[in-house]
């Protein structure tokens, strides 16, 4: 006799963290160029007029070789025709997706232009906790010294996948409870671990106890921001606020790993959605 449909897809927490290890392996991608905002500008221009090396200094002319080596831009300094929807989903998108995560004295972006064919990214290097970061680490994280972004071009469908990826949004427990604390003691705690529990929640304490950064994530033309505060094994938490007069209360909601993948979507289709509406 078969097994249940519930039963038969139930998956352990070993044989999820699995499945999730060979998706991200068996999607993999090679490395990506890597450049700045000012040469993703370069490459635009590139779409209307040639761009000779000798017209710049040497940070953008590195620059225009990389993307002549990408085969982005061709010899001539004219962009190459297979790129051309890169360059269409950049000027004229129709969902942009930004994620910003904030630790220590470290801020990193990830960016994402959505066309109908096409989506470009441009990622600085992952912020994902390991589970070998200690709270000090994460706390401590110090300004990029390579604050390049790596360039993809990838279909629509990938991005809030690609999105997730680089937050490191793979699978890990979701304590119940909804912890709420002065917003002030959350921020000074973002850059020092030292700080006091304010409190004696004790779902309040684990998350104060582990590796912890903030996500920002907005879009456009949506308009819509979403804050998630990421505990490494304390898990994903939704951030609100609520303004109590004399201070601001932060107010934290579970949200499991799967739901967090989801809610980049979500917001990709409203924001969609509102550009589509138009201006009211």
């Amino acid at each position: 006799m078969n097994p249940a449909p519930a039963e038969a897809f139930r998956l352990t927490g070993a044989e999820r963290t699995e499945r999730y290890r060979r998706l991200r392996q068996a999607t993999a991608q090679a490395e990506a160029p890597l450049i700045t905002e000012a040469g993703l500008d370069l490459m635009i221009k590139s779409a209307t007029s040639p761009q000779h090396p000798e017209a710049f200094g040497e940070p953008l002319r590195a620059e225009l070789e990389v993307l002549v080596q990408a085969g982005l831009i061709g010899g001539d300094g004219r962009l190459n025709p297979a790129a051309k929807d890169i360059v269409a989903a950049v000027r004229r998108p129709h969902v942009q997706l930004r994620l910003e995560v904030a630790s220590g004295q470290s801020v990193r972006a990830w960016q994402a232009w959505l066309g109908y064919q096409r989506a470009v990214i441009l990622a600085q290097a992952s912020p994902a906790i390991t589970a070998a970061d200690s709270p000090a680490d994460v706390a401590g994280r110090a300004p990029l010294t390579q604050p390049g972004y790596h360039l993809q071009a990838v279909i629509p469908g990938w991005v809030p996948v690609a999105g997730a990826q680089w937050l490191g949004l793979g699978p890990r427990e979701s304590p119940a409870g909804q912890p709420q604390l002065p917003r002030a003691a959350l921020f000074q705690r973002l850059g020092d671990p030292g700080i006091p529990v304010p409190g004696d929640d004790p779902v309040l304490a684990r998350i104060w106890h582990q590796p912890m950064q903030l996500c920002a994530i907005t879009v456009q033309p949506s308009g819509e921001r979403t804050f998630l505060l990421d505990a490494a094994s304390a898990g994903l938490w939704l951030l609100a606020t609520e303004d109590c007069g004399t201070d601001v209360t932060a107010i934290l909601t579970p949200l499991p790993a799967h739901a967090a993948w989801r809610l980049l979507l979500t917001l990709i289709v409203n924001a969609d959605r509102a550009r589509r509406a138009g201006p009211i």
